[in-house]
């Protein structure tokens, strides 16, 4: 998961009581007042819910409120779908988690793969990386199928040999789906809903691509710096086995039911892979797991604009989702709803990081804003586990016109992901932007040295050499 935790001194008018119901609307009534959060919470004791409420709008342009019936982009969540199709298949003696991927589907027939099994795949330890990046976001028309995205993936090399490392993996979950594909003869779409959706009445839940319209589907933003709210549809890519279902809290519930109180979709020795993802366990069985009060987990989807959350701490009866059409939405007050579930008083978050930073900069001007970059983020308390939130708020400050500024962000981020190639891609682009050639060259030889399959910046470099010449 990635999480990003900003926090500040409890807010003075918060006053805590033993009402776990009154104290969850108070901490998110006062979210929504600072427009930290927008969507729907409901969590749930012994599956009766102990707290339900939305906030704010499924679609402000025209002004439809978000609710329980809304359709949120679930991302990452989906991924648990797409593990439950692959254990079905295992339970009925269809597939073995140490089969090759090769043996069902030929695309992967290669030497540089030979080495990959289904459960590579399923314990993010495949070597295959994330196939969304820039690149593919602005040619996703391009891949109107699963077999397009299939055939990009196979032409990617491993990061590591499998096995040997972990990093998780949008590509090895699209590669999970085909192999679904292969098995049943039938498009991953129809299985899902088939085995799944239908399966548990879960109507309102779709499998499908960003375009489609649909009055109940809530549209997700991103805050801009200026705390303006920009939609997203045109970031987004449609589902796929690695996320993106759109599901509503209603339907969701169900599938919560089911996972704890009967077998529709798996048996119990199952559910104990699923929730551990194949990990080696101290557990006998799904009931020890579900009853040790050490175990808890949270289970995020992130997609631009949309963040959701499925909590779990099973040993004290308590299970819940957060659905959010604002970028980092739920993880947002996530930490602080945990605390109350808890007892704790909670505290509650800041705004969010780029219109942080962009306050600091009308605070402190641009040359200290810039000289000091590193030391204003680290103010902030943040804990960075990826590249892509300093890269989205320096592109946010690029787009309103604060080169220089975004130059700084975006050097400070090469500095923390040293080895990741889209920072130093999108520092070259920054400098592209500035008019300086000479040091967008240098840092695009960088990012390709770190990605060397990278046409679009192999093209690039090409035209800028040329036009230096």
């Amino acid at each position: 998961m990635k999480k990003i935790i900003i926090l500040i001194l409890l807010f003075p008018c918060f006053v805590f009581s033993n009402d776990v119901n009154k104290n969850l609307e108070n901490f998110l009534d006062e979210c929504y007042k600072q427009n930290l959060f927008s969507g729907s919470v409901c969590i749930m004791k012994n599956f009766k819910p102990i707290f339900e409420k939305s906030y704010g709008s499924s679609n402000v342009q025209l002004n439809n409120l978000n609710s329980f019936d809304t359709k949120y982009n679930i991302a990452s969540i989906g991924k648990m779908f797409t593990l439950i199709l692959i254990l079905q298949l295992i339970e009925n003696g269809e597939l073995n988690e140490n089969d090759n991927i090769a043996k069902y589907l030929p695309l992967f027939d290669k030497e540089k793969f030979k080495d990959v099994t289904v459960k590579h795949l399923i314990t993010h330890s495949s070597g295959f990386g994330d196939f969304i990046n820039p690149e593919f976001i602005q040619n996703k028309n391009n891949y109107n199928s699963l077999n397009d995205i299939l055939k990009l993936i196979s032409e990617t090399n491993l990061s590591f040999p499998p096995g040997t490392e972990k990093e998780y993996s949008n590509s090895g979950y699209c590669i999970l789906g085909g192999i679904v594909e292969s098995i049943t003869g039938k498009s991953f779409g129809d299985v899902i809903n088939e085995k799944i959706f239908k399966t548990l009445g879960m109507n309102n839940t779709e499998y499908k691509m960003p375009s489609d319209y649909d009055q109940l589907k809530a549209i997700g933003y991103i805050q801009g710096i200026k705390g303006n709210l920009n939609p997203t549809g045109n970031m987004l890519i449609g589902s796929t086995p690695a996320g993106g279902v759109y599901s509503t809290i209603n339907d969701m519930l169900k599938f919560d039911f089911s996972l704890f109180n009967d077998n529709k979709l798996l048996t119990d020795n199952s559910k104990l892979l699923l929730f551990s993802e194949f990990k080696d366990v101290k557990y006998n069985s799904f009931s020890d797991m579900i009853n040790d009060p050490g175990f808890g987990s949270m289970i995020a989807g992130g997609a631009p604009g949309f963040n959701s959350l499925y909590l779990l701490l099973p040993s004290k009866g308590y299970t819940g989702f957060i659905f959010s059409n604002f970028d980092n939405g739920a993880e947002r007050v996530e930490k602080g709803i945990v605390d109350i579930l808890n007892g704790k008083t909670p505290e509650i978050p800041k705004p969010m990081l780029g219109i942080y930073l962009f306050k600091k900069l009308n605070e402190l001007g641009s040359e200290y804003f810039i000289n000091n970059i590193s030391a204003i983020v680290n103010e902030a308390s943040v804990q960075f586990e990826h590249d892509g939130v300093l890269n989205n708020i320096g592109y946010q400050f690029l787009n309103n016109g604060f080169i220089n500024e975004a130059i700084a962000i975006f050097k400070y981020n090469v500095e923390i992901f040293p080895n990741i190639s889209n920072c130093y891609d999108s520092l070259a682009e920054a400098y592209l932007e500035s008019g300086d050639k000479t040091k967008a060259i240098e840092f695009y030889e960088l990012a390709l040295k770190l990605d060397p399959d990278n046409k679009r910046i192999t093209d690039t470099l090409k035209k800028l050499n040329n036009l230096s010449r």
